[in-house]
């Protein structure tokens, strides 16, 4: 089965954009059960903490407690990894980053879905994980159905 990192902005998206968007639909795909999470326990403390930052907690609405029950409910299916792999600095522009390329690295996803243009999007690869938007995770996974 497919394996995908959806990095945090997926998320955000997930919970502030209209039903029709990519990132609703590739979350909705994951619920679906139409490929693997994964994460580690950074990318999980990174999700938790911008999803209670007030700004993002006003755009989506949920307390605290349903912020929690949220962010449970993506654990239920997905595979966690240590997220320990030593990583360079070489070609991660973005120290905070850094976090999935490890996880890409031990985990061997098949994907990195993000809506980060200025950082990972222009990667397009990372070891066999290729770094696409939300859109074209949904054209892969029609693919490979």
């Amino acid at each position: 089965m497919t394996s995908a990192i959806l990095d945090t902005n997926v998320f955000v998206q997930y919970l502030i954009s209209p039903s029709r968007s990519a990132s609703v639909r590739t979350v909705d795909a994951y619920f679906a059960g139409r490929f693997r999470l994964v994460y580690s326990a950074d990318t999980l403390d990174e999700l938790m903490e911008v999803l209670l930052l007030p700004k993002i907690q006003e755009r989506h609405g949920m307390s605290d407690t349903e912020t929690l029950e949220f962010v449970e409910s993506l654990l239920v299916y997905a595979d966690r990894y240590s997220g320990t792999v030593e990583v360079s600095n070489a070609g991660v522009r973005d120290i905070t980053d850094r976090k999935l390329v490890s996880l890409a690295f031990e985990s061997r996803a098949d994907y990195l879905v993000t809506n980060d243009r200025r950082h990972l999007l222009p990667l397009k690869q990372i070891g066999d994980m290729r770094i696409v938007t939300p859109t074209a995770f949904l054209r892969a996974l029609s693919l490979e159905q």
